[in-house]
């Protein structure tokens, strides 16, 4: 896969905020201290205070900070750990036993906004709270849910902000980028042939969701950014632009990633993983090396993703090219399928494994404007089970897959909610 990732960065207020040493940013990391905990919470207490709930009044830069300093004193000597929330709410996951300690810090709290409506207000069984409590023996798997529920608001805060810098730079690249001719391609081609590429080189997991589960990662897609060759080998070149030279550039990479790959096996081969090639690519003397250097059984753990456009562009050479690749025990996925062209995908006269379909915001109102029946019947034909929904950006995604029978999915969202546990990765769902 050859794709454009723009880096995604906190604000400068919250790293000013949780320079104090003690305090993890973010609810992912809540969240994977919270997993780590489950065999050992019988004796741990965690409190949430919402701040995000206070008047704009009481809720300015000045005042978190206030808040966030007096916490950190308060807890201070207490085993435990204090998160900071991307809304400005704090938890803190601790002993029972510090119970008088963690009490005090929050009545300091309390009384620090002492004059907001939150406390002044006439208070009813349905006002928010400025405090929960949990105790981890009996309200773990609620506190879990939670949790979940906090992150994916993050990811979604994140991927709009994401979506509007990503607009922002776009019009301005489009403006002052060149598009890639011959000339810049020479000089690219004769520079990656000795470059070493593996900054370039990024991984992004495809996971099982199964309804408010985790996520269990399946296999990890390796590909190549698009967006950082830009930037550090052709600054001020649009790579894509010019799509038949692009063509010829991926197939360039190919072989670079291959060679990658070949000598950079480590614990890789102990895990399903995927790359994207060209079909051409698949029948090159790189990939005959490639495959030539791959250590004994391990070919069942590769999955290579071929694009459908590339597919149905020459369908001999791509038949050619599968009869070869699964002889040699190698998986197919069958990438850049959208909501039109599943349609014309037969798994079975392909050998292709999985498809990976391609998610936008408007495929729920396109399958619910009357495509519904046909993309229905679609997926039944190659069984959802096979299908890997791609470009998850928001929860939107994760539920209109699963109303679909998807159980698997791969995007931003998907690595927000990833534990770290599962990141890492043991052996793949795909095994069974």
């Amino acid at each position: 896969m050859y794709r454009s990732n723009t880096p995604s960065n906190t604000g400068t207020e919250m790293r000013r905020l949780t320079e104090g040493r003690n305090i993890s940013r973010g609810a992912q990391a809540l969240l994977d201290h919270l997993l780590r905990l489950e065999k050992y919470r019988t004796d741990r207490r965690a409190v949430e205070i919402h701040l995000s709930r206070l008047s704009r009044e009481h809720n300015q830069e000045h005042h978190r900070r206030i808040a966030y300093s007096m916490l950190r004193s308060s807890l201070q000597g207490l085993q435990g750990e204090i998160f900071l929330c991307a809304n400005h709410d704090l938890f803190f996951v601790g002993l029972k036993s510090d119970g008088a300690a963690i009490s005090a810090a929050i009545e300091k709290q309390r009384h620090l906004f002492k004059d907001d409506p939150l406390f002044t207000a006439a208070r009813a069984d349905d006002t928010p709270r400025f405090v929960n409590d949990y105790d981890l023996n009996t309200d773990y798997q609620a506190l879990l849910r939670h949790v979940r529920g906090i992150v994916v608001e993050e990811d979604r805060a994140l991927a709009e902000k994401r979506r509007k810098e990503r607009t922002k730079q776009d019009k301005r690249q489009d403006r002052s980028k060149h598009p890639l001719d011959l000339n810049r391609l020479a000089r690219l081609e004769k520079v990656l042939a000795s470059a070493d590429i593996s900054n370039l080189i990024r991984q992004q997991p495809v996971c099982a969701i199964a309804g408010d589960m985790m996520p269990k990662r399946v296999l990890v897609e390796c590909f190549t950014s698009i967006d950082d060759l830009e930037r550090v080998l052709m600054p001020g070149t649009d790579m894509a632009r010019n799509r038949g030279l692009f063509q010829y550039l991926t197939q360039i990479l190919d072989n670079r990633m291959l060679a990658f790959l070949k000598h950079d096996h480590g614990h890789r081969f102990e895990h399903y993983f995927s790359v994207n090639l060209n079909v051409a690519s698949v029948l090159s003397p790189a990939f005959l090396n490639f495959d030539s250097n791959l250590p004994v059984g391990s070919r069942g753990t590769v999955v290579i993703e071929l694009q459908q456009p590339d597919v149905f562009a020459d369908l001999k050479a791509f038949a050619f090219a599968r009869d070869f690749i699964k002889e040699r025990d190698y998986r197919i996925c069958l990438d850049g399928v959208t909501r039109e062209s599943i349609n014309f995908v037969d798994t079975k006269k392909m050998g292709a494994d999985l498809v990976k379909l391609h998610w936008h915001n408007d495929l729920p109102r396109e399958v619910g404007n009357g495509a519904g029946a046909e993309f229905r019947d679609a997926l039944n034909r190659i069984g959802a089970e096979h299908v890997i929904l791609h470009r998850c950006e928001t929860e939107e995604a994760v539920q209109f897959g699963h109303q679909m029978g998807i159980p698997m999915f791969q995007g931003h969202h998907v690595d927000a909610l990833l534990p770290v546990s599962e990141k890492a990765g043991t052996r793949s769902a795909l095994a069974h």
